[in-house]
């Protein structure tokens, strides 16, 4: 299915940029990421919205036997606590290129707070989680190397304050059924005169429920 964009090219010059993603259907699509990226990119950049705090540490849970949130996007450079709020045992992994690890086995009640698992994911990508215990259990972290990023729901969401500069803006979506051909837009930012509007429609997959719905065994 061809991938249809749409940007208002006369408010190229705004500093906010209002985005929204449409499914095959034309149903408002929800979790998708919505991200600029400069091209003029700099590293020291990203080590001062580091610096900022747009790399502290976020908490990804195990809670009634499922991930919360599901869809985690992030900085490269963050920390991510993997909290289990179970009564039972979780083992957490992941084979993605971008973050390969394994968890040892671990409840919450075997654990103080210090030695909550936690891992630094210093690579762009999408890393896929599974738990070794819980087949049903998913969930996604989006890594990027910008610090001009959202999460979208099905109202689209917006970037604001993004310096002057050439970027490009792009969408991501857990379940998009092609992962080489997302939308993206090159865009130039100057004086804010306006807001810019993006609009992009992309095929997803249906989403497989994660939470399990029967005892999950002595664990």
């Amino acid at each position: 299915m061809p991938i249809l964009l749409s940007l208002d090219p006369a408010a190229l010059s705004a500093a906010s940029i209002k985005a929204k993603f449409m499914d095959q259907n034309d149903a408002g699509l929800d979790g998708a990421v919505f991200y600029a990226f400069p091209l003029q990119h700099d590293d020291t950049a990203l080590k001062k919205s580091c610096e900022a705090g747009k790399c502290a540490a976020q908490t990804l849970s195990q809670k009634k036997i499922a991930f919360d949130p599901e869809v985690l996007p992030i900085q490269s450079g963050t920390k991510v606590i993997f909290a289990n709020l179970d009564k039972v045992k979780h083992q957490i992994y992941s084979l993605s290129a971008a973050k390969k690890f394994e968890l040892p086995l671990y409840g919450a009640d075997a654990l103080k707070p210090e030695e909550v698992p936690s891992l630094l994911f210093d690579k762009a990508g999408e890393v896929i989680l599974g738990c070794n215990i819980h087949d049903r259990m998913k969930a996604y972290i989006f890594v990027m190397d910008t610090p001009y990023f959202v999460l979208a729901n099905t109202g689209g969401y917006i970037l604001k304050d993004l310096p002057d500069g050439k970027y490009l803006l792009k969408v991501w979506h857990p379940l998009a059924t092609s992962k080489t051909n997302l939308p993206e837009k090159r865009i130039e930012i100057g004086p804010a005169t306006g807001d810019a509007e993006w609009s992009a429609k992309l095929a997803v997959r249906k989403a497989a429920k994660q939470k399990s719905t029967a005892g999950e065994g002595p664990y």
